[in-house]
């Protein structure tokens, strides 16, 4: 079987983006939805699937079709599921769920309390709940139902203030849960970075990857180092 996706959202306005809103780098569905192909001859037949699904269902999905054997522990500790169900049978039965979506970026040993609103969506169903909230600020929550707005156009948040509160509700345990992860957030950094350093390491000092400028075509190089000799 091939999977085929994309990363999170578009990387700009220049490209066909659906008429979705928003781009790589917004909380919006411009810049968090993808596409997912699956090929597998003779097992799947040619079919569009609207569930809701994301990124963290791959490993319960690859894992199911291989039949591995997962420890329980391992599979306590995962949010996905298996999308085995609906590669079969595109109108199988699929519990909804939430999803949840956050830029997740802040200054290095900043308070990552004070950003817990900026950039971030909850999607439940046929609604998203999303917030552009600057730091240090509260949530200004936008609702937008995308049965009837794929384009996220219409606000819908003041007519719908219980459904706001209680996915809000949810984005609150939802950060709870996550906080006890964000154990490094004062370790220092790397004085270079590591890719670069490779890649001198593999094609000189004085290569460069801009356009212009191609690569050595051999590299006579260590063969105990990571990447390996020519």
């Amino acid at each position: 079987m091939r999977l085929y996706l994309t990363d999170n959202g578009s990387a700009g306005a220049q490209v066909f983006n659906a008429g979705m809103r928003g781009a790589k780098g917004t909380p919006w569905l411009g810049g968090t939805r993808v596409p997912l192909f699956a090929h597998w001859p003779s097992r799947i037949r040619p079919a569009d699937c609207e569930r809701l699904a994301a990124h963290v269902d791959l490993f319960a999905t690859l894992t199911d079709i291989a039949r591995v054997p997962v420890p329980d522990a391992v599979r306590a500790g995962w949010e996905g599921r298996s999308l085995a169900p609906l590669l079969a049978d595109p109108t199988a039965d699929w519990p909804q769920r939430t999803l949840f979506s956050h830029l997740g970026r802040w200054p290095r040993c900043a308070n990552f309390d004070e950003y817990k609103f900026i950039q971030c969506t909850v999607r439940r169903g046929r609604h998203h709940l999303v917030s552009v909230s600057p730091p240090h600020r509260p949530a200004a929550w936008q609702l937008f139902d995308l049965e009837t707005d794929p384009a996220e156009s219409r606000d819908i948040a003041a007519a719908r203030p219980g459904l706001v509160a209680e996915l809000a509700g949810a984005h609150d345990e939802w950060w709870r849960s996550v906080r006890s992860c964000m154990c490094n957030e004062d370790v220092p950094l790397a004085t270079a970075n590591p890719y670069k350093v490779w890649f001198h390491e593999q094609f000189g000092p004085s290569a460069s990857a801009e356009p212009g400028h191609p690569l050595p075509s051999v590299w006579d190089g260590d063969a105990s180092h990571p990447l390996g000799g020519a």
